[in-house]
């Protein structure tokens, strides 16, 4: 491969900080308010020019996990504060029972209004905002990340921070500052394969409940009658299955699969679909672009094929795609602990506990047309999993925390995520305040904070 020598330069340090932030998912969202409340001078980085992350400019069909599979609340604090805030500003119908009754309950939202409650929820903390931006490369002094380097419209910067909480997703920061990871199975590497969600309008809610009636063998509805469907404020559906096979066996749908899952509002007669996928690393640039034009040939052939097999979409139109390819599994940083497959079905207890989940695990297969599900006990994440082994002055919090493949499938949704945001940005002020590093903080004292902060950390 040629190179290119770039030259030396001197780069202006343009922001200082107590706690940086980097990504502006609902994670890092949930950070960085934490951050803020507790105290400290708070700066939130994000690539993009909208906070939400895949809630809002990703078209995620719905939050879940708030409870488990017999309706008790496991997350609170700051992730129910922007449910309840959404709610006030008539963004959701709340927290409604799952239709599929594969997990406790589904929240529905409107990501237009909650990109407004992110942001209004960030600049009332005093949150400090830095959009359009990317950070290319981590400076580290004696072990110790001490500042990044970002890229935007103003060229090359340098910030620094006493404590850096890594919410990419991907922990693109933590690669950079040295961070040990892992990505993919054990066996040959493969990540879960990666999607686009798209919305349709002018959908037939009877038609397509007309459908789940004659076809109940297709869809997978568990104890949820066809008369709790029609009443429920958003439906949730899983299946398909038939009229996708079909669809591949013509040759009219480009991709296989075996089912899909479907959202639909039934007072706007609009439906969110989640059913493209296309394997790949979502680490490498040339396997997102890939992915990109391949989804949204998938998204056209779908809406086209749905439209002329399946009742209820014989009208409908595509209102919108998500802005880019979604991701469902990327790095997992090593931690001073890595939660397994064992922990998240038998609910392991841990003393320093600092999110409560019940997500069932779900992996889907890379190299196939299904998914693998495992269903879960209350299960609890450890801080530990939030600290990178081997470097200091950085947490991390999402689905690239310290843990198995199957234990990720479990506790990578966006509520989880959302809770371990809010105990990695308090944990970051907290080691601030006082003058330690996170991976010394006291386990009380962190503890004492979130349940002062009204989370949930015991079942």
């Amino acid at each position: 491969m040629d190179h290119y020598r770039e030259e030396t330069r001197e780069l202006p340090i343009t922001s200082r900080a107590d706690v940086v932030v980097v990504g502006g998912g609902v994670a890092g969202v949930s950070a960085a308010i934490a951050s803020a409340r507790t105290g400290v001078d708070t700066l939130l980085v994000e690539r993009y020019g909208a906070l939400g992350g895949n809630l809002t400019i990703g078209l995620l069909e719905a939050s879940m996990s708030f409870h488990d599979r017999q309706g008790k609340q496991l997350i609170g604090g700051i992730p129910d504060e922007i449910i309840q805030r959404l709610k006030a500003a008539g963004g959701t119908v709340g927290h409604v029972v799952d239709d599929v009754g594969y997990a406790g309950t589904v929240t529905p939202y409107d990501p237009e209004e909650l990109k407004m409650v992110c942001l209004e929820m960030t600049q009332e903390a005093g949150v400090r905002l830095l959009l359009h931006t990317w950070v290319v490369r981590a400076i580290c002094t004696s072990g110790r990340l001490s500042g990044i380097i970002i890229e935007n419209k103003s060229g090359r910067q340098v910030i620094e921070a006493k404590v850096f909480v890594d919410c990419s997703g991907d922990a693109d920061v933590s690669a950079l500052a040295g961070v040990q990871f892992e990505i993919g199975r054990a066996s040959d590497g493969l990540t879960q394969p990666m999607s686009i969600l798209f919305k349709l309008g002018n959908v037939d809610v009877d038609g397509v409940l007309g459908y789940v009636q004659d076809h109940p063998e297709d869809f997978k509805t568990w104890d949820r009658s066809l008369d709790r469907l029609k009443a429920s404020k958003s439906i949730h559906l899983w299946g398909f299955g038939r009229i996708l096979e079909d669809g591949y066996a013509r040759g009219t749908l480009p991709f296989q699969r075996s089912e899909m899952h479907v959202q639909i509002d039934p007072k706007r007669g609009e439906a969110i679909i989640n059913a493209t996928r296309v394997s790949g690393d979502g680490t490498s640039t040339a396997d997102l672009t890939r992915a990109e034009v391949a989804l949204r040939k998938q998204v056209k052939a779908l809406v086209a094929h749905l439209r002329a097999m399946c009742p209820g979409f014989q009208d409908a139109y595509l209102m919108t795609t998500a802005m880019g390819v979604q991701v469902r599994e990327t790095r997992r940083i090593v931690g001073e602990y890595t939660l397994t497959k064992d922990d998240v079905v038998n609910g392991t207890q841990f003393a320093d506990a600092v999110v409560l989940s019940g997500f069932p695990a779900d992996l889907h297969a890379p190299d196939g047309k299904g998914m693998e599900s495992l269903i879960t006990a209350t299960h609890q994440i450890p801080y530990r999993c939030l600290v990178p082994k081997d470097v200091d002055g950085i947490l991390v919090a999402g689905r690239c925390v310290s843990g198995t493949r199957e234990a990720l499938g479990a506790i990578r949704q966006t509520a989880p995520a959302m809770a371990m945001g809010q105990a990695a940005g308090t944990a970051a002020a907290l080691s601030v305040l006082s003058q330690c590093t996170p991976r010394s903080l006291s386990i009380e004292l962190l503890r004492d904070k979130l349940r002062a902060a009204s989370v949930i950390l015991d079942h």
